[in-house]
């Protein structure tokens, strides 16, 4: 499968869903806003989808469906992130999370199953989380008992979305009562197997932002169900989990980028056209500057993602590290740019009707990117372990990564789930690649910013690998103080620079036009140093802030995305 294939998929998606923006889309903003308030998504999206077969996105190839490639599948996904963030959540990405469990762990059965379902637009929920234990999957009290030939389920599950809706369940129980990480199983449960009687549905949960989400719950009273419903072998449902987390930790994040897109895409379109002081507001300097930031924001947030999704088919044995800082950098940075371009649109932020409402909703539905299916404490827990050996075996031995993983479109092997690792055992190709690249950078005067800049993180990584190595076992213990997690924010701030950095330096040695350039790395580096400093957005040189915000306006009044992809969209109202 080619990247024009996974292009043309994505424009046929744009285009059955057509301009958001045109107030008579049964599929656009307006109808999104006006289901948002009745707490659904916008009547007959779901059954656009399941005629364009999205579940089949979901499918890997070899069951008869097209997921091949993770970055053509968030590729596909933020067509849908960018219009409705609850759509492509209660649609799409939990379906991912339920079936990647499948894929990992099932029998040749149970993965015919399974794509039988989502090929023919059925729905599986996935059904881990209880509301007393949050993120703590170990502490899951639902069991599953054996009971002669069967297992009996009991105990609850809450907030799992389409729970209500769902032809099977991908459920995590304990099916040993003792402690330890081999306690806990994992189960393909066929709703229309369960005996009445036995299991009842708990009413909706509502929530702030993904209104149009249905989240319910589901408890068990010793319901039986087959044992042969495992999937895998008794006491593997917690390395699956860890495993098939390494796909949806980055994927997911990755999808959300589209958020950013459309919020920025409001963002300018609103201070073009308003007017102050017998111009627009666009001819301030000062949203200017902020508008391009948060341009360079978003290419950064990509960057980071690109190299994520391509890492799990190229260095399937590090993505267990990588999934976490993903997770991580996106959340943070996408938050922190949204709350920014909320600053200007000032009072308009707030308005629940208009032709930027949209936005209001895009700012709630983003908030779950921070604690949704996997907290941002929880990939610092993933990531802190794995710190020292790191440092000791593979930062002090530089082994960069090859230009494959940070160059998006570039030819992968398959997405192989089997290949994946509960734990890097010390390896890491992306950091190094940062000190590593400097070397070809030259004397280039035009490139001054980007090399002071990228020296700067390299002397980052040169201190953190300083400090991770001397960590002592007894710093690592739960809970570890205040400064050793520190350091895994040390850690997911180079590696953020290391993917834009990796990105930035192969497509400049390409001459690949705008991302060849050096103007969005120096901003997009030198807003994540001030960042991770806690110091105010910094003010970019001229030539920079004037550079990217002429191809953000080029780009917006082309219609075009505005990510690392400039795909032409559909047919967009123009200021």
């Amino acid at each position: 499968m080619t990247t024009a294939d996974v292009g043309s998929r994505a424009d046929r998606l744009e285009r059955l869903l057509g301009d958001p923006a045109d107030a008579d889309n049964p599929f656009g903003f307006a109808a999104t806003l006006a289901a948002d308030e009745r707490e659904e998504v916008a009547p007959g999206a779901e059954q656009a989808l399941t005629a364009y077969r999205l579940n089949a996105e979901f499918v890997p190839v070899a069951e008869g469906g097209r997921l091949d490639r993770a970055d053509e599948l968030v590729d596909v996904m933020r067509v849908l992130y960018r219009r409705d963030p609850a759509l492509g959540l209660g649609y799409g990405a939990s379906t991912l999370i339920a079936a990647t469990n499948v894929w990992a762990a099932g029998d040749a059965a149970q993965r015919r199953a399974a794509a039988g379902l989502l090929l023919a637009g059925r729905r599986i929920a996935v059904a881990y989380h209880e509301l007393a234990h949050g993120n703590d999957m170990a502490a899951t009290e639902m069991s599953a008992r054996r009971d002669g030939d069967r297992l009996l389920l009991h105990g609850r599950k809450e907030v799992v979305t389409n729970v209500a809706r769902a032809d099977a369940l991908v459920l995590f129980a304990r099916t040993d009562p003792a402690p330890g990480r081999r306690s806990h199983s994992q189960l393909l449960v066929d709703r229309a197997a369960l005996p009445a009687g036995r299991h009842r549905e708990l009413p909706r949960f509502r929530s702030v932002g993904m209104r149009g989400v249905q989240l319910g719950g589901i408890e068990f009273d010793d319901c039986p169900v087959d044992p042969a419903s495992l999937l895998g072998a008794p006491g593997q449902g917690l390395e699956t989990a860890m495993r098939s987390f390494q796909l949806t930790r980055t994927a997911l994040p990755a999808m959300t980028t589209a958020v950013l897109d459309t919020g920025l895409r409001v963002t300018l379109d609103h201070v073009l056209r308003r007017r102050l002081y017998g111009r627009t507001a666009a001819d301030l300097p000062v949203l200017r500057a902020l508008l391009a930031g948060a341009f360079a924001d978003l290419l950064l947030c990509e960057a980071i993602a690109s190299a994520g999704l391509r890492a799990l088919h190229l260095l399937p044995d590090q993505t267990s590290v990588y999934a976490a800082a993903v997770k991580y950098a996106l959340a943070t940075t996408l938050l922190d740019t949204m709350g920014q371009l909320a600053t200007v649109l000032g009072a308009q932020f707030y308005l629940r009707d208009g032709e930027h409402a949209i936005f209001q909703k895009l700012a709630r539905d983003l908030k779950p990117v921070a604690f949704g299916h996997v907290s941002r404490a929880a990939c610092q827990m993933t990531i802190l372990p794995q710190l020292p050996l790191l440092a000791r075996r593979s930062w002090r031995d530089a082994d960069p990564a090859l230009d494959d993983v940070f160059r998006p479109g570039a030819e992968l092997p398959p997405l192989d789930l089997g290949a994946l690792r509960l734990s890097t055992s010390g390896r890491d190709r992306v950091l190094p690649s940062l000190p590593a690249g400097l070397s070809d950078l030259g004397s280039d005067p035009e490139l001054r910013g980007v090399r002071e800049l990228a020296e700067l993180f390299a002397g980052r990584f040169r201190r953190l690998t300083g400090e991770c190595a001397a960590l002592t076992p007894r710093e690592l213990a739960f809970p570890a103080d205040a400064t050793a997690y520190d350091l895994t924010g040390h850690y997911v701030t180079v590696f953020s620079a290391a993917c834009g950095f990796g990105l930035w330096r192969d497509a400049h040695r390409r001459g690949a036009g705008f991302l060849g350039e050096p103007h969005w790395l120096h901003a997009a580096l030198a807003r994540l140093d001030a960042a991770a400093a806690g110091r105010p957005a910094p003010v970019l040189p001229t030539v920079v802030e004037h550079h990217l915000y002429a191809e953000l306006l080029r780009r917006h009044e082309a219609g075009l995305g505005l990510g690392l992809v400039d795909r032409p969209l559909p047919a967009t109202r123009r200021p």
